[in-house]
């Protein structure tokens, strides 16, 4: 096949070919006739075919839709000793907000609205763009469109323009909104789930549906329009689970607790079915500043006066299991595999392993589970810490850079880890073993 990049020469490469040897960018091949097609493309240009998304990408807080923290991308193996070999620094001029990867391209947000991105093979080539903030929740990436908030609208971004001979980022849409945009958005089967902080202290779930597709034409596509699913004094961050096609959260009313659950309807064009079930004998309250988490039918999230890691069934919201007591954040890669943050050390679920914290070690940011290699936390004194999965709590400490302060936004994609702190500083090392 050619290189599917416009101003590209290469000709003759390999079907399934991952990258063109020519101008190292990535290119997605299609499952079902071979071609070759962008970056950020969501069907192949030459049979029509929905492309997959590649394993590791980082679309939204602790993720992805499901908010574990997790980087599923398959690694060759344990490695028995680990280093992170810088590869890419930014400096984005204000506090680090966010930061996501989608095919191979990171994506920095900072809290004024600041957004580069930057391809982690050809680290020369970045982007820069002013969209206006203060950006007020975490960003996510879904079908080819960068979604931002900011006081009382959203905006939504094509990233498809960043494989052009010109690259640039393509506003889409901008939606206006009566409340602020807190906590993450989260893209789902084609709609946008946020939830909006009103002027009179409560909150709201809203959801967005026909997105639209990067515009071919002139002119943009009309903005979709937010609708209300769920209105209360307390909600928790929203979380979906692919396997059961729902979007789930909490909500507490008068003192109860209500799981809520945004699932596929009948019929041809089914619109999604509200549902919400009353959580039985769990902790009281919800900690609302900790994401919750989705996995095999299981919704967790961190319960009572004790901060306890709590697991419900996703289904009739029983009360199943407290995992844990004293937890700040968490990220799982399983029902039994995962790590805890707390006030006095850091937990490896599967193992039991701890790592002490002293008084003056505090993580800052939420950790990060890479597959079978390394989990990964933010301090608030501005270093990494790596910690090898292969025998935890053996690990490593980087610092940023010399001046690095705190630690606010880490992720992975494949072995790529990228970091952020509260000055602006990113840097972005891949792992890679030690002879």
């Amino acid at each position: 096949m050619d290189c599917p990049y416009p101003d590209c020469s290469e000709r003759g490469l390999a079907v399934a070919s991952e990258s063109c040897p020519t101008c190292r960018r990535m290119i997605k091949s299609c499952p079902r006739c071979g071609a070759g097609s962008r970056a950020f493309a969501n069907f192949c240009r030459a049979c029509g075919e929905t492309l997959p998304e590649p394993e590791g990408d980082w679309r939204g807080f602790k993720g992805g839709c499901q908010r574990l923290g997790f980087n599923g991308s398959r690694q060759a193996g344990p490695l028995s000793r680990l280093t992170f070999e810088r590869v890419l620094a930014l400096h984005l001029g204000d506090r680090c907000r966010s930061l996501l990867a989608c095919d191979r391209h990171l994506i920095a947000v900072a809290q004024d609205g600041t957004v580069e991105i930057a391809d982690l093979r050809r680290p020369e080539s970045r982007l820069r763009l002013a969209t206006g903030g203060p950006i007020t929740c975490e960003p996510c990436v879904s079908g080819g469109l960068l979604f931002l908030g900011a006081p009382e609208r959203l905006m939504a971004y094509s990233l498809g323009a960043l494989a052009l001979p010109e690259p640039r980022l393509e506003p889409l849409w901008e939606v206006r909104l009566a409340g602020t945009p807190v906590q993450a958005l989260t893209a789902f089967e084609g709609r946008l789930y946020v939830a909006v902080s009103r002027s009179d202290g409560r909150r709201e779930v809203q959801v967005l549906e026909d997105l639209g597709p990067a515009p071919t034409a002139p002119g943009s596509p009309p903005s979709p329009t937010p609708r209300t699913l769920c209105s209360g004094q307390r909600l928790s961050w929203l979380a979906a689970d692919p396997a059961g096609r729902r979007v789930l959260f909490l909500a507490e009313e008068q003192g109860e607790i209500w799981l809520h659950r945004v699932e596929p309807g009948a019929g041809r064009a089914p619109a999604p079915e509200f549902k919400r079930v009353k959580v039985q004998r769990v902790p009281r309250p919800f900690a609302h500043h900790i994401p919750i988490a989705v996995c095999g039918g299981k919704v967790f999230g961190v319960f009572g006066e004790e901060e306890g890691l709590c697991r419900l069934d996703a289904g009739d919201a029983a009360f199943d299991q407290m995992l844990a007591r004293d937890v700040k954040a968490f990220s799982l890669a399983g029902l039994r595999e995962g790590i805890e943050v707390g006030t006095a050390a850091i937990t490896f679920l599967g193992s039991g392993a701890a790592d002490p914290l002293n008084h003056i070690e505090r993580v800052s940011a939420p950790p990060v589970l890479v597959r079978d290699c390394a989990a990964v936390v933010g301090l608030r004194d501005g270093r990494l810490r790596i910690y090898d999965l292969a025998a935890p709590p053996s690990h490593e400490d980087r610092r940023l850079s010399p001046q690095a302060e705190e630690v606010t936004a880490v992720i992975s994609c494949g072995r790529f880890v990228a970091a952020g702190d509260a000055a602006g500083r990113v840097e972005v090392g891949e792992l890679a073993p030690t002879a």
